[in-house]
């Protein structure tokens, strides 16, 4: 699969949204995820493949420290490294602006999502009880230095 990465624009957010609401329980609202395009230091990063949005990752920044606020594949593109070269980017993106750490939490349950990002060198170093809606769940909390 032969996906390029880019900076969404505003005119992707409607193609984002609907992204989102086919992967989360609670999805972001288009203004939720359009404020990844206004504020500085924070990127909202799209794969695509002929023309297609296949999946995001959006990615905020405090001083020196990053955090990957979401990260979506459309179910059917799933293992075959558009995750991957998502966070790829990020990381990238992150090691540009002379951050030293990135963040992120994940669903307990999502088995799939921990195994990628360990794959790429975060490391679980805490638990958020309760930290999950639709259902309630723990959240499992990683990081990868930079």
């Amino acid at each position: 699969m032969s996906v390029e990465i880019f900076d969404a624009l505003p005119a992707h957010i409607s193609q984002i949204y609907a992204i989102e609401t086919r992967c989360f329980r609670t999805p972001w609202t288009p203004a939720q995820l359009s404020y990844y395009l206004e504020i500085p230091g924070f990127a909202l990063l799209i794969a695509v493949e002929n023309a297609k949005i296949l999946g995001y990752l959006c990615l905020d920044s405090v001083l020196d420290e990053g955090s990957i606020a979401n990260l979506a594949v459309i179910p059917e593109y799933r293992r075959r490294g558009i995750g991957e070269s998502l966070l790829c980017a990020a990381e990238l993106r992150a090691r540009k602006r002379a951050l030293k750490v990135l963040y992120l939490e994940v669903r307990k349950s999502n088995a799939a999502a921990v195994a990628l990002y360990e794959k790429q060198g975060f490391q679980r170093v805490g638990l958020r009880k309760g930290y999950y809606t639709n259902p309630t769940e723990d959240a499992i909390l990683m990081t990868k230095t930079l």
